[in-house]
């Protein structure tokens, strides 16, 4: 059976990394034999119209598409009139599986899909349905099926370093202080359970890929693609402290002249490891530090202090790594009272940078559910790709006074901080 994984466009993240999970999925089912193809519509070349060309070419298809809550719209038009099985994956598929069973050819995985889709497959190949395997959805003579959301990969730790020439990789434009860049992930999971994130679809078993193989995948892009930087794009990179540091160590005995940046959480890392980052190349942590409000954090169950917040940037100035703190605002409750002590952190983080955007509650997440049991209009019609709109109504700010709060929000941050460090297509736009 030949495979066709699509990455549907989503219109404000076009050209800039590779869809690593789409490229994770098409080398497991390689080693299957499967003979897969990657159409990813956002590389800036691709078109949809290349893909339905495809389609019309072969024949025993199947035409998987991933979907997020950004782009699960654009998921089902792609899909639309397809002359084959469609299987759905990612987030949004995850959370809300009938909205893309539209019809009988069309079926969701819910959550990771490398140890289901390679059965699945074969199941469809021989003529029988995928239905009864964990996680996959569908209908059969127009009746609903469903399938909870099936415990994540146990360890992903046998799982093969994405193929990436299975797209052009020299089609992404990122950079990192200059230097052409491209994205990882070496973790899976959040052991955290805050309020406005959704987790449901890889988990809250932290799961980690080991040292050596992280390098061992730095060292390849850096030789096979010639690639200077590296954006590692896990959530909480910095997680397991021990690991970070054999990382460090690792990249340091390889001599690899690589710079890199991650994600972290605040608190979890020292001085010390900090430096061991800096002298392994980071130049770069973008941290999620989403308010400068106590009650706010607490109210999310981030399990931060603003304290903490305020250490990391210092100590980032001290090592000689630039810091970015993402910050939100807009969250149900809040007054302008809470969003001030948010304006206040911006320029108490100067030098390091920050960006804000409005909170948007997103399905499956336990705000959303909230406010959904509430009555609350939520609109997701919307440009998700910024956050930059009112999705809601908070119960003490109107939409137009909260847009004026972001932009007055965003001048601040003009003022207070520095330019970023990482390039997306030419811009200083940060990841």
């Amino acid at each position: 059976m030949n495979v066709f994984l699509v990455q549907p466009r989503m219109p404000g993240l076009e050209s800039w990394a590779p869809p690593l999970g789409l490229l994770s999925l098409a080398t497991v089912l390689r080693s299957h034999s499967v003979d897969c193809q990657v159409f990813d519509l956002n590389d800036g070349v691709s078109e949809s119209c290349d893909l339905q060309a495809a389609l019309t070419d072969t024949h025993q298809l199947l035409l998987g598409i991933t979907a997020t809550i950004a782009n699960w719209r654009e998921a089902l038009r792609l899909a639309d009139g397809a002359p084959c099985p469609v299987v759905f994956g990612g987030p949004h598929p995850t959370v809300d599986p009938a909205a893309f069973i539209c019809r009988d050819n069309y079926f969701v995985v819910r959550g990771e899909g490398e140890e289901i889709l390679p059965i699945m497959i074969r199941r469809l190949t021989a003529g029988e349905s995928p239905l009864g395997l964990p996680g996959v959805c569908g209908r059969i003579d127009g009746e609903l099926t469903l399938s909870d959301v099936p415990p994540p990969l146990a360890s992903i730790d046998s799982l093969p370093i994405p193929d990436r020439t299975l797209v052009s990789l020299p089609r992404y434009r990122l950079r990192l202080d200059g230097r052409e860049a491209t994205t990882m992930l070496t973790t899976r999971g959040c052991p955290f359970s805050c309020r406005f994130c959704y987790n449901g679809f890889l988990g809250r078993s932290y799961r980690t890929r080991p040292a050596g193989h992280v390098v061992d995948e730095m060292e390849l892009l850096h030789r096979e693609f010639s690639v200077g930087g590296i954006v590692f794009y896990d959530d909480n990179f910095t997680h397991d402290v021990s690991r970070v540091r054999a990382i460090c160590r690792e990249i340091r005995a390889r001599r690899l002249d690589l710079l890199w940046r991650c994600y972290a959480r605040v608190g979890t890392l020292d001085a010390a490891t900090l430096q061991e980052m800096r002298d392994a190349g980071c130049v770069g942590i973008v941290f999620g530090a989403e308010s400068g409000s106590p009650e706010t954090l607490s109210r999310l169950r981030k399990g931060i202090r603003v304290e903490q917040t305020l250490a990391a940037g210092e100590m980032c100035g001290r090592v000689g790594i630039h810091g970015k703190f993402s910050l939100v605002i807009g969250f149900p409750w809040e007054t302008e009272a809470h969003i001030q002590s948010t304006f206040s952190l911006i320029e108490k983080l100067a030098p390091n940078t920050t960006s804000l955007t409005l909170f948007t509650p997103f399905p499956g997440t336990e705000l959303y559910n909230e406010l959904i049991a509430q009555g609350r209009e939520i609109d997701l019609s919307v440009d998700l790709t910024h956050l930059s709109t009112p999705t809601f109504a908070p119960d003490h700010i109107t939409g137009d006074r909260l847009m004026l709060l972001l932009a007055e929000g965003r001048h601040r941050i003009d003022r207070a901080t520095c330019s970023d460090n990482i390039e997306l297509a030419g811009t200083e736009e940060a990841v």
